[in-house]
């Protein structure tokens, strides 16, 4: 796969999973969700940071 077909068909599954919503709507959703995933992963970071383990930060993202 080469890197047009890959933007076509990422821009495929962006059309397909927006559906009906406007392209400029859906922006604020994606870009909520990649904050969203930013801050997780900082708080991932910042776990480790402060010495929990994997296991650990397995229990408290369970009990969230």
């Amino acid at each position: 796969m080469n890197k047009q077909q890959l933007a076509s068909t990422i821009w495929q599954s962006a059309n397909q999973m927006r559906s009906k919503i406007e392209a400029n709507e859906y922006k604020d959703y994606i870009l909520g969700f990649m904050f969203y995933k930013y801050l997780s992963e900082r708080e991932i970071q910042f776990l480790k940071d402060e010495g929990y383990k994997d296991v650990d930060i397995k229990k408290v993202s369970e009990t969230s």
